[in-house]
């Protein structure tokens, strides 16, 4: 796996909307490569092998051959399954966002149901100590539910 690097920024709702976009609007897929004999590669439209012999619906792109023929293979394939690829990453980091916030709601109300707990405990169920734990857990309450605290 390739490490993240540190000056990548995180993703934005709008470059995500952006990323989203471009792939919704490119060229179905599946998308392929092919190699001509002087080592261009070439990115293709739904390649498939017919009785005529090979067809597609039309070419992607086409990746010079300035580069090593690996190289370009790399690239080629690269640009090939970005296709898919994005796509299902972008899925996945919506399951990932969505499991997120369930975890995070989770343990917002558990930490609330915690100082309600503490607060019945204390000595003095209406002192002082208690009634900050219950203000502490309607603020997380609150928080859940995307209310503003009181100040």
């Amino acid at each position: 796996m390739t490490a993240v690097p540190e000056s990548a920024a995180r993703l934005s709702p709008e470059r995500e909307a952006e990323i989203a976009a471009r792939a919704e609007a490119a060229t179905p897929g599946p998308w392929g490569t092919y190699r001509d004999l002087d080592a261009v590669y070439t990115i293709q439209a739904r390649p498939r092998t017919t009785r005529d012999g090979m067809e597609n619906d039309g070419d992607i792109a086409t990746l010079p051959a300035d580069r090593t023929d690996a190289e370009n293979y790399a690239n080629a394939t690269f640009v090939a399954r970005a296709r898919e690829d994005v796509p299902a990453l972008l899925a996945e980091l919506a399951v990932v966002r969505a499991e997120r916030d369930q975890a995070r709601e989770r343990a917002l109300r558990e930490a609330a149901d915690h100082f309600v707990r503490m607060a019945d405990r204390e000595p003095d169920p209406h002192g002082y100590r208690a009634r900050v734990m219950r203000g502490a857990a309607n603020d997380i309450r609150r928080l859940i539910n995307g209310e503003e605290a009181p100040r």
